[in-house]
């Protein structure tokens, strides 16, 4: 009986044929399920990092521009006399010193850009830092009844086509008024940004 048996295994012809046949596909079967979950979680982690990365490029810049524009004041000074205005409008940056809570003469980095918003320019700037993928920014400024001068901004990874986007809003504070210093007359027109909502995506950053 056992030798009978001993046989059957041996042999390469009948059920103990199919069987290791059958045992050959599975593990074959197996193995190649094994691979490509394997690689298909490799692409998924190589991919979340990527992610994370264009991700921290983008709240990077938008922490730049947030700590070069929230706080920041614009005045357009315009002599004038009866006959209209004298000259040139004068541009004049301050920026709000939390000390001791006054607006003080500075130089803003970004008030070119602004400038070129306020005169209807529309361009594309890119921000660049070392070992972080570049971001493509992409102002506007909003010019409607409702709402003069508040800005937006665009944010993109500059390489390749990313979904992964983030917009920065800045909403404006616009006030204007005549004054006489000395016999000049004079209107001032002045916009403050004081806060930045960033979005990025559909959900909210900070």
């Amino acid at each position: 009986m056992i030798q009978t048996i001993r046989k059957k295994l041996k042999s390469e012809d009948g059920a103990s044929l199919m069987l290791a046949l059958l045992f050959f596909v599975i593990c074959a079967m197996v193995a190649s399920v094994i691979l490509a979950a394997a690689t298909a979680a490799a692409g998924r982690i190589s991919k979340l990092e990527e992610t994370n990365q264009d991700r921290l490029a983008l709240e990077s810049a938008a922490g730049v521009i947030k700590n070069e524009l929230v706080g920041v004041k614009y005045i357009s000074t315009q002599n004038y006399n009866d006959e209209g205005p004298t000259g040139t409008p004068e541009p004049a940056w301050q920026r709000l010193n939390k000390t001791n809570n006054r607006y003080e003469e500075v130089e803003v980095n970004f008030s070119g850009i602004i400038e070129k918003m306020l005169s209807k320019t529309k361009k594309e700037y890119t921000i660049s830092a070392t070992n972080m993928p570049s971001v493509i920014m992409a102002p506007s400024m909003v010019d409607t009844d409702e709402d003069k001068y508040s800005i937006i901004i665009k944010l993109t990874i500059a390489e390749g086509n990313k979904p992964l986007e983030m917009v920065l809003t800045l909403p404006a504070d616009y006030q204007e008024h005549d004054e006489v210093i000395n016999g000049q007359k004079s209107h001032i027109e002045e916009i403050t940004w004081h806060t930045c909502v960033a979005v990025l995506n559909d959900g909210e950053y900070k």
